[in-house]
């Protein structure tokens, strides 16, 4: 009965427009309460379909739960780094997909039980849970920007893995792995961040950080040379309430004293700064609003390096100096 009451509620709730921000923190909420671990992927998919019986709140539960108790194997990163990628034989297209399948099955049940991962685990745990949830849904290899080095790095080789499931008669995009948390530190170490940002990400925004493989799975047109010539975006970039109009491009020009930053909604009273990797110093910047914009003038560029951008104290943009 308490089952049937919440899922009358949540579909009202649908029906009466609330908004989709409140009904997944909602969940985020509910989620908290949640076993720190599961002894199987259909344990885990059944509490989930208990609870939610609408699709993308399930989906929302399953992406939540994982992004909070998975935490990214820097050890195991390594391995992969140093080791081909592991391959098996088939006959048939029916056998290559069912081998598919049954890896993926064995990556999630090794996540679930580990409780940490690289991008392979995270995605295929997504994935098996949704399938069994009956959510359609897809693994999506391909290359990522998330270092400075990346900044005007053509996307030649797949360095990522991520899903994209079918909710409301469209194919949404999920990174769960980069909703996890952020690598910190010159000792690198893993830090739980939750950012739901990666939760059915718009199209625009996921493909300035992620460039599928497969031409068939790209959501936008961009090229890989104009992925490559996109500055470095940060998740918090995503969080963020405002748009970087301009410069769009990975490049500022050294020695340049006008460089000027064109910001879209901007939230009033916002601390804007800046820091160059040359010097490290961080830079308060002055900020000069209009009526939906502001704009901000960045100080003389040095010969080399990276210019950052911090909104509030979080880093949001990283262009390379060349």
């Amino acid at each position: 009965m308490k089952n049937l009451f919440y899922f009358l509620l949540l579909t009202s709730a649908l029906s009466f427009g609330q908004s989709a921000d409140s009904l997944y923190a909602e969940v985020d909420a509910r989620i908290a309460s949640y076993p720190k671990s599961f002894p199987s992927v259909k344990v885990f998919a059944d509490r989930i379909k208990t609870d939610y019986k609408v699709p993308e709140l399930q989906a929302r539960a399953v992406f939540t739960w994982i992004a909070k108790n998975i935490a990214y194997d820097l050890n195991l990163m390594r391995e992969v780094k140093q080791k081909a990628p592991a391959s098996f034989s088939f006959r048939t297209e029916e056998e290559k997909l069912q081998k598919q399948r049954q890896r993926i099955s064995d990556d999630a049940l090794k996540t679930l039980r580990s409780k940490k991962a690289v991008c392979q685990g995270y995605s295929s745990l997504f994935y098996d849970v949704c399938d069994q949830l009956g959510i359609p849904v897809k693994m999506i290899p391909g290359a990522s920007k998330s270092m400075l080095t990346h900044i005007g790095k053509l996307p030649e080789n797949e360095d990522h893995v991520w899903n994209k499931i079918y909710l409301n008669n469209t194919w949404e995009l999920v990174d769960v792995t980069w909703a996890a948390g952020i690598i910190t530190g010159e000792n690198p170490k893993f830090e739980f961040r939750f950012n739901p940002a990666y939760f059915c990400t718009p199209a625009e925004l996921f493909a300035y950080t992620h460039f599928a493989t497969a031409q068939a799975d790209r959501d936008t047109e961009l090229t890989a040379q104009e992925f490559a010539d996109l500055p470095l975006y940060y998740g918090s970039y995503l969080l963020a309430n405002f748009d970087l109009e301009t410069p769009s491009t990975a490049f500022l020009k050294p020695r340049s004293k006008d460089t000027a930053l064109r910001l879209n909604f901007l939230p009033e009273n916002a601390k804007v700064g800046l820091r160059y990797s040359m010097g490290n110093e961080f830079i308060p910047l002055e900020v000069t609003y209009f009526d939906d914009y502001a704009t901000v003038t960045l100080p003389q560029t040095p010969t080399g390096g990276y210019a950052t951008l911090y909104i509030n104290g979080r880093s949001v943009v990283s262009w390379r100096i060349k």
